[in-house]
């Protein structure tokens, strides 16, 4: 009975866990700015998605698009400095004012 009762309470301590997890990441707030992490994690997995950034961008205007997603708080100041060094921008969809990618210059 005791073994029944703690296996029960470790199920509802994982539950919850895992709810807390996936609801924290539903809800991510747009007015939330990117950090660092969740900029070099979104600039990986879109690189390795076909088609997602197929344009070539200058440096003058991938330092522009960090600049003006870290002046609009989209994005950290660290993240904004890691793109920067790196080759990677955020791409910002017009309707939502959400980042919708992270692109690197150099992709084609």
């Amino acid at each position: 009975m005791l073994l029944k009762h703690l296996y029960k309470r470790l199920y509802m301590k994982r539950l919850l866990f895992i709810t807390t997890m996936v609801s924290s990441a539903c809800s991510f707030s747009a007015n939330a700015a990117m950090d660092i992490w969740t900029f070099q994690h979104r600039a990986n997995i879109d690189a390795q998605m076909q088609g997602r950034c197929i344009y070539q961008t200058p440096v003058y205007n991938y330092t522009a698009r960090n600049h003006w997603a870290y002046e609009n708080r989209l994005i950290t100041a660290r993240a904004a400095e890691w793109g920067n060094t790196f080759g990677f921008y955020p791409v910002i969809d017009i309707f939502t004012g959400e980042i919708s990618a992270v692109c690197s210059a150099g992709r084609s």
